[in-house]
């Protein structure tokens, strides 16, 4: 990877747990890295830092945890979510990562279902959800994004056009969602990207048989195009 950075065949790279052993290694491998890029840009230097289930960095490898989403979202008020993603932002920031690819703004869960019931495996099973209720999620998530860009740190909403009511596993094989899909899930990405909160959106590898009958989003010329650019006026980077 150093020899395609020095080539300046990177634009980035992404750190997952196995890269990263504890905060000298860490701080020593993306200095490193950073050094090499002989482009006039930035390496953008990435890792996924949720908190709970999905942090790379974390009290096992010398960082500090911090609460999953759902947690933070049920025991912090707004303000005190802004303390504790301050916190991580700079302990990301600190570690020489410029780009961290959350926040969630999936939704936990169908947000007319009375037993408030947490759909996704990937998502609201493994609180990676701030809540079923889209404001609430854009609440925090507001949060969340303000507290990296505080410390130099961009960020990326996920995963675009939402995939907490899908039932399966998108890491594993392609999600079909035509069935499940609802427009309120759009609804926390539209309203982060109007007030100026999405550096950058991530889509899912979900298929929507409604919109495109071919293609998942991540490759569709019917989602991307048409809906987050034209419809929602999302000008900045897809990831």
């Amino acid at each position: 990877a150093l020899a395609q950075v020095r080539a300046g065949q990177l634009g980035g790279v992404i750190l997952y747990r196995y890269n990263i052993t504890d905060p000298a290694q860490v701080r020593a491998l993306n200095s490193a890295l950073q050094q090499a890029n002989p482009l006039e840009l930035p390496l953008l230097v990435a890792l996924d830092q949720e908190g709970g289930l999905v942090q790379r960095l974390r009290a096992s490898n010398g960082f500090a945890d911090t609460p999953s989403h759902e947690a933070v979202a049920a025991t912090q008020t707004p303000e005190q979510a802004g303390t504790t993603y301050r916190t991580m932002a700079r302990m990301v920031a600190d570690a020489g990562f410029n780009f961290n690819f959350g926040p969630v703004v999936d939704l936990r869960g169908d947000p007319l279902d009375p037993q408030h019931q947490a759909v996704s495996p990937v998502i609201g099973q493994l609180q990676r959800s701030f809540s079923e209720d889209p404001a609430r999620v854009v609440r925090y998530a507001t949060q969340f994004v303000q507290a990296h860009r505080g410390a130099g740190v961009l960020t990326a909403l996920k995963h675009y056009p939402g995939h907490g009511l899908a039932r399966s596993d998108s890491h594993l094989g392609l999600v079909d969602t035509t069935q499940t899909a609802q427009p309120i899930e759009q609804w926390p990405f539209q309203q982060l990207v109007s007030s100026g909160m999405a550096d950058a959106v991530m889509t899912a590898h979900l298929v929507n048989r409604n919109i495109d009958p071919d293609w998942p989003v991540t490759l569709s010329e019917k989602f991307i195009q048409p809906q987050l650019r034209t419809r929602d006026g999302f000008t900045g980077v897809v990831v």
